[in-house]
This record gives structure tokens, C-alpha cells and sequence, in this order.
């Protein structure tokens, strides 16, 4: 019950259905009408207690109030992203691509990010470099999968065996960029 209440009061920001934000709405309503309403409704003896009682449901119907709409914002955010990674996977090609062909990828270039697609979800590989601001030579090359780093390219290319042990890699964008408009 105490989750509940605490639940209650929090931002929710992984729903994707407007059900439970709009039903918090409608009673946070519902309660601040029946309080601004209480003569018509019930009447108390002493005046102090009603007022009291009513300030103790109306404050926390309007923190609730606002946290739905928030909820709702986020929803409406989150619907918005599910349907756009629905899309892009319907509209883009994924193309099938050797560990050789990756590692040639990303040892030529500086600084490259690949989406990958592993399990139903997309990963990001790659590599960075640090550029000093008068210089345009790179340094500090890395080499990363997800949030993992690797200094050599050796790493880099047994972790991508050990994620993709058949050796073919599928390949969503290349620099933001379908991998068929990517020359190789």
C-alpha cells in the first residue's frame, strides 16, 4: 500500500498508455470538485475540521493533478519514440556485414559510429579520437561497443567475435547513414 501511495506522487516516465495518467486526472478532479462542493454534499459541525480535511485532500489531488500531466507529456514522448524505432526499422535496410569489413571501417576512420542491430536492439560500435582545437591531427584513439572501451583494435575485434560469433554482423546506419550509401 505504501508503493502504491509513493507511486502515486512520482513521475512515471516508461508508460506508454495514457490509461493511467488520465484515471489519476479524473479523480484529482473529482476530489477538488467534492471539496469545493462540501456544503452541497455533507455538512460538519465545526467549520475548522471541514476546512482542515478538505486543504488535506485538495493539496495532494493538485501535486497528483500535476504530476499526471507530466506523465502525460511523457507518454505522449514515448509513443512518439516506439513508433518512430518501429518505422526506421521497416524503412531501413539492414545490410549484412563481415567483422573484417567493420574492423576495416573503423580502423580507417577516426571517428565513425555504427548501429548495429543485436536481439532486437540497437547498439552502438565505433571509434573516437580526441582532436586538440589547433591541431587536426587525432589522438587518443578508442574503440568502443555500447559503453565499453578498447584501446587496440585487437579488443575491439574479440569482443565484436564474442557479440556476433558467426562473423556477420548486421548493420543499421554507418554515421547516421543507411549502409548502402556508404562506399567500401
Amino acid at each position: 500500500m505504501v508503493d502504491y501511495m509513493k507511486k502515486l506522487f512520482e513521475l512515471q516516465t516508461d508508460l506508454t498508455s495514457f490509461t493511467y495518467p488520465i484515471v489519476k486526472i479524473i479523480i484529482c478532479w473529482t476530489v477538488c470538485i467534492l471539496c469545493f462542493f462540501r456544503d452541497r454534499i455533507y455538512r460538519f459541525s465545526n467549520n475548522a475540521i471541514d476546512v482542515l480535511i478538505c486543504l488535506l485532500l485538495i493539496l495532494p489531488s493538485i501535486l497528483c493533478f500535476y504530476i499526471s500531466v507530466g506523465e502525460i507529456f511523457h507518454t505522449a514522448a514515448n509513443r512518439k519514440r516506439a513508433k518512430h524505432k518501429i518505422t526506421n526499422r521497416k524503412s531501413s535496410k539492414i545490410k549484412q556485414m563481415t567483422i573484417e569489413t567493420i574492423t576495416k571501417i573503423v580502423s580507417e576512420n577516426d571517428i565513425v559510429e555504427i548501429d548495429v542491430c543485436k536481439d532486437k536492439s540497437v547498439i552502438k560500435i565505433g571509434a573516437s579520437a580526441v582532436c586538440e582545437y589547433t591541431s587536426y591531427v587525432f589522438t587518443d584513439k578508442l574503440f568502443y561497443i555500447s559503453s565499453s572501451e578498447y584501446e587496440s583494435i585487437e579488443q575491439f575485434v574479440n569482443a565484436l567475435l564474442k557479440l556476433f560469433p558467426e562473423g556477420s554482423v548486421p548493420v543499421l546506419k554507418i554515421d547516421g547513414l543507411p549502409p548502402d550509401l556508404i562506399r567500401l
